[in-house]
């Protein structure tokens, strides 16, 4: 992230269902830094604007501040607290809206007992605001994670994962999910 710059991208050009010609061009500037203090706190974090133009002159210009973080604590060689933050502007597919500006943030702890086992619990935080609507989209994640280390190459894991999707003004589309997955992860 250190040192990133100004960077371009484009889409296709596509024509959707409403007959809007879709695709965009546009850019994002970023600046940040990489830190390590006292070897148990690390951080990579950058800041910036970011800001999508669609050929369709119908729609508005997705625009908007943008974060990309990693924050790492070691509170003990065993424990670890995480913060992440991540942003970007995406494209959809909408017939009011180009786009919105994603935000997403995560704040996760995970803990090692023996050198076999290792626990987890996170909460994450995930908001799109589209250009040109009032259409706000909201997603709360809750969950659990724990993983068995049979060897270096063999693991048993588990995870827990409660959801809760929320969409304004038009609430038809909230859902409320809760996930579970058990298996075995293989390494080479």
């Amino acid at each position: 992230m250190p040192g990133r710059g100004s960077r371009r991208r484009s889409a296709s050009i596509l024509t959707g269902p409403g007959g809007f010609c879709r695709g965009s061009t546009g850019w994002t500037a970023l600046a940040g830094v990489n830190l390590r203090l006292a070897g148990t706190l690390f951080c990579e974090i950058a800041a910036g604007w970011g800001e999508q133009q669609p050929i369709d002159d119908s729609f508005v210009t997705i625009s908007g501040p943008l974060i990309n973080g990693d924050l790492i604590w070691m509170a003990t060689p065993s424990t670890k607290l995480e913060f992440l933050a991540r942003s970007s502007i995406s494209e959809t597919s909408l017939d009011e809206s180009a786009g919105a500006v994603d935000h997403f943030f995560q704040l996760g702890l995970q803990q090692a007992f023996w050198r076999y086992l290792v626990l987890g619990v996170y909460a994450s935080y995930e908001a799109a605001d589209f250009a040109g609507t009032t259409q706000l989209d909201q997603r709360t994640k809750l969950g659990a994670t724990g993983e068995y280390y049979f060897n270096p190459l063999l693991s048993a894991y588990a995870r827990y994962e409660h959801t809760d999707f929320t969409s304004s003004p038009d609430p038809s589309g909230d859902f409320v999910e809760d996930e579970i997955k058990i298996g075995l992860k293989f390494r080479r």
